[in-house]
């Protein structure tokens, strides 16, 4: 894995994101390929999130035209705007608003505000955070909105993270509702460094690597944010769990328990390049971190598809088998960003 290497990989998953934006003309980006059936429509939630992922590659390789791209998806998802401030989670529930969805807008859109800020009305980014910290409860759960009816996983850590985030550029001066929910989804740590609740249905017992990383990398960044080294802490502990197993088994399992029992009957490409980015940044002291990094992204550089219509070519599945459990038969948008952002923190590291 050398640089052009991780060049080559990183401009052919960009052209990857930009057709499924492309294809909508500017309109979202659509959520997946079904290899099976066809794409899907286009989705707010990655869409948003997407948004700092080509103002990354912008800057990286000096293309305009990512930029364009993010400045489109910028407009989009404020033209889809609620009242109550709120932005929909579908082109096709119009008047339906989730936490999780919100809050990855609220990243993509802060990110742009920061490197644009005569782009974009901050008082729209302000009026989905109102939205967002309505949803919070006495406790500092998010209890209403969320995907599941009464569940409020502890991946909406992530959500924690966008309100500090949002709350960092833009002077929100709600830093009573970051802690307080913040503290309510700490109390889920168990004695093995994992967390009470981390899978998306309240049914699963294991968590895929996705949702696990969600978790585990807002506390890294609400670390640096809030200045809290026991944050960090926390997440290295949990980090170390696995890393130890890649080196162990060289691989992850594509979901873990809260006992970190793995199932590895399948490999969660999403959450591998969401750890592959985390373990880069935990680097810094190493500790093995680089090293299970880089092989994390090489794993996946391997099956990233050379050849295929634009629908395939520069892809990788969301799953290994691509019939595995997550997200079967399916490239997903969300993948391809969280393995273009894995691709470019090893290139800038390289460089």
């Amino acid at each position: 894995m050398n640089h052009s290497d991780i060049k080559h990989s990183a401009q052919s998953a960009f052209n990857w994101i930009r057709y499924s934006i492309d294809r909508n003309k500017g309109n979202g980006s659509s959520a997946y390929f079904h290899v099976l059936k066809s794409w899907g429509p286009a989705y707010p939630e990655t869409s948003g999130y997407i948004i700092p992922t080509l103002l990354k590659y912008s800057s990286t390789f000096e293309d305009s035209y990512a930029y364009v791209l993010a400045e489109k998806l910028v407009h989009w998802l404020l033209s889809m705007q609620l009242k109550n401030g709120s932005i929909p989670g579908s082109t096709e529930s119009k008047d339906q608003a989730f936490v999780f969805d919100n809050s990855q807008i609220i990243l993509g859109l802060c990110s742009f505000y920061d490197k644009h800020p005569d782009k974009i009305d901050p008082d729209k980014i302000k009026s989905i955070c109102s939205w967002l910290v309505n949803q919070i409860d006495y406790s500092g759960m998010f209890y209403k909105n969320t995907y599941v009816r009464d569940y409020s996983p502890t991946y909406l850590l992530r959500s924690v993270w966008a309100l500090a985030f949002a709350n960092e550029i833009l002077s929100l001066d709600i830093d009573q509702y970051i802690e307080q929910s913040l503290e309510f989804y700490l109390s889920r740590l168990t004695k093995e460094n994992s967390f009470l609740k981390m899978a998306i249905r309240p049914e699963d017992k294991y968590a895929l690597t996705h949702n696990i990383a969600y978790t585990l990398r807002s506390l890294y960044e609400l670390s640096l944010i809030l200045k809290r080294a026991d944050l960090l802490d926390l997440c290295r502990s949990s980090c170390n769990v696995l890393k130890e197993d890649f080196v162990k088994n060289s691989r992850l399992a594509g979901s873990y328990n809260e006992n970190w029992d793995g199932d590895s009957s399948f490999v969660c490409n999403t959450g591998n390049a969401q750890l592959s980015i985390l373990f880069k940044k935990l680097s810094a002291n190493d500790d093995g971190y680089s090293e299970v990094s880089s092989k994390l992204l090489s794993g996946l550089m391997r099956h990233q598809h050379s050849i295929g219509p634009k629908s395939i070519k520069g892809s990788i599945f969301s799953s290994q088998p691509i019939w595995g459990k997550y997200q079967r038969f399916k490239v997903t948008n969300w993948t391809m960003k969280f393995y273009l952002d894995a691709l470019l923190s090893h290139y800038e590291k390289e460089a």
